[in-house]
């Protein structure tokens, strides 16, 4: 097993289920805390000497005495193979005793001590210092281990908190050490475990986590449990980033220190935008980008996707993800157990047909033969008993749903574009543009959901895979094509905001023009930050924020956290 680092201790002390996600399956998501947590520890580090003074002996000394021995380095990285850990030590410090050096770890907190004097217990019940946090005073014993394993004799450390601007000595007693070796076992044990361990109940831990959103604990407990109240759904403080489009032919994206810079072409100015603004960015058409530029996308987690002019997804580049491996050998798993992937295939067919019946229902008029027939075949989805039997009754469901869809067009609209129906491969006709480029889109957003939670989007349960198909982003983004793509287009021609004369029209063949793709982006966008009320959570959520659960639902049904997993379903 791999070596697990000393602050995966605090971790897993603070939440065996945070300790999974982070180090097991190699989740993570900046908060206002983690962020304002790591700009401290830079500042930190960048207040500190180039070359720190060597340090002298205790005693009286003059100016012109040698050292006794050299500074103490930062940022030194150690481990311990026996004992099975790794770690980073921030800061150290010197001073002699007994004749010989000692070594004083030293690790800031963003936090504030614990108040009072009450009792500090470790996870195996031995008392600890009171004046300090018991997961903060396992990861600097931990420290403690590191130091002795590797020579260098160490007696106490202390812990700063930054907060309260207080430092609070440990001394590293048997009752500490015990502790740590305690922990380690454990966390070496969860390590090992191919189950998510249960959510925390009702903790206050859980709301100013990181992980939240990714770990969904009321969202859990109110699924299994059954009963009680819905989940008050938390997100974290931090904003959430946009997604930056560049369609304009011949433009450059490169990095300026913590910034995307997009220079027009031409003489128009660039434009600046910070990465803590950006989750994701996408080129459509002759777009250059510069090998900077992706490095740094990826090193700070986000991805990058092509398109092309039309808006056919091509394909991207995400962050490596080099854990889950549980999770994707049950979604292997998957594929060979053709009962239960038609099961899943079923649900997948029988929402969208009641999304699209939605659709109609809420925008169209004297429809109730069609909204009739539409609940007819998603009940029959449901009882399909092979793939090919469900595809034939997706099929009929769309020869149904399409034709009334283009009856919602409005009057100038419908003489304008006069949409004959669904085509693909290529758009033949504006509509049809609109319908593939938002598809295309929906296509990138749960794809890019599905490698941020660690599946594999090419295994997917209903559509065959195929090289180069994200089959598992087609799957699960099937009950939100109406709701979002279908909706989109429907906004942009009955509002007016787009026109015939925003199209290329070729024979056989249509495409936005480079002005109106940048419309359709900003429509894409505000729809993706609407929100709707989520039926089985009661709560509202943003679209976007959506597709990232229901790829995490699907995950933990899949791990066998869920029994059961049903995607978004309006009224």
């Amino acid at each position: 097993m791999d070596p697990i680092p000393v602050r995966m201790l605090n971790e897993h002390l603070y939440c065996p289920r945070l300790f999974y996600l982070m180090h097991v399956q190699g989740l993570w998501a900046e908060s206002a805390d983690t962020f304002e947590g790591r700009s401290q520890h830079a500042r930190s580090e960048k207040r500190q000497p180039a070359k720190p003074p060597m340090q002298t002996s205790s005693k009286e000394s003059s100016l012109d005495e040698e050292p006794m021995w050299p500074a103490p380095p930062r940022d030194l990285t150690l481990s311990d193979p026996e004992s099975g850990i790794i770690g980073r030590l921030d800061a150290l410090e010197q001073a002699s005793g007994d004749g010989r050096i000692l070594w004083i770890p030293v690790d800031a907190k963003h936090s504030a001590p614990p108040d009072g004097e009450r009792p500090i217990l470790s996870s195996s019940g031995l008392p600890l210092a009171s004046g300090a946090w018991s997961n903060d005073q396992i990861q600097l014993g931990a420290q403690a281990l590191l130091l002795r394993a590797n020579g260098c004799p160490c007696q106490y450390g202390f812990l700063y908190y930054r907060k309260a601007r207080q430092r609070v000595r440990i001394n590293f007693d048997d009752n500490l050490i015990a502790a740590v070796r305690h922990e380690i076992s454990a966390a070496r044990a969860t390590q090992q475990a191919t189950l998510l361990p249960p959510p925390l109940v009702d903790s206050p831990k859980c709301p100013r986590c990181s992980l939240h959103h990714i770990c969904l604990p009321d969202e859990t407990n109110w699924i299994l449990r059954r009963s009680g109240q819905p989940p008050a759904h938390v997100m974290p403080s931090l904003a959430d980033a946009g997604v930056l489009y560049v369609s304009e032919p011949g433009s450059y994206v490169g990095k300026r220190s913590e910034s995307v810079v997009v220079s027009p072409p031409g003489d128009a100015p660039s434009v600046q935008i910070p990465w803590k603004d950006v989750s994701h960015i996408a080129l459509a058409g002759p777009v250059q980008a510069s090998t900077q530029l992706i490095q740094e996308a990826l090193a700070h987690g986000r991805s990058v996707s092509w398109l092309t002019s039309g808006g056919r997804y091509l394909g991207g580049a995400f962050p490596v993800r080099e854990h889950n491996f549980h999770l994707r050998r049950a979604q292997f798993s998957l594929i060979e157990q053709k009962d239960r992937a038609l099961k899943l295939a079923a649900v997948q067919v029988a929402v969208k047909i009641l999304n699209g019946r939605t659709l109609l229902r809420r925008n169209g008029r004297d429809m109730k033969p069609i909204l009739a027939e539409l609940r007819r075949l998603s009940v029959a989805a449901h009882r399909a008993r092979a793939i090919d039997e469900l595809m034939g009754i997706e099929g009929l469901a769309a020869r149904v749903y399409f034709p009334a869809f283009a009856s919602l067009f409005s009057g100038d609209a419908a003489r304008d574009f006069d949409w004959q129906g669904r085509s693909r491969r290529p758009p033949c006709d504006p509509i049809n543009a609109l319908l593939s480029l938002g598809y295309a889109l929906l296509a990138r957003e749960m794809e890019t959901a599905i490698r941020a939670v660690g599946l594999e989007p090419l295994a997917g349960f209903f559509h065959a895979p195929q090289n180069g198909r994200p089959s598992l982003a087609l799957d699960l983004m099937e009950p939100f094509r109406p709701l979002i793509a279908d909706s989109v287009a429907l906004r942009l021609i009955n509002t007016g905001a787009l026109s015939r004369a925003d199209f290329h029209c070729l024979p056989g063949q249509a495409s936005l023009k480079p002005a109106a793709r940048k419309r359709f982006f900003a429509a894409w966008e505000q729809r993706l930050k609407e929100t709707v009320r989520h039926p089985r959570f009661r709560c509202a959520i943003p679209y976007r924020r959506i597709l990232e659960l229901e790829a995490r639902l699907f995950a933990r049904h899949l791990e066998g956290e869920l029994p059961d997993y049903f995607p978004l379903a309006t009224r």
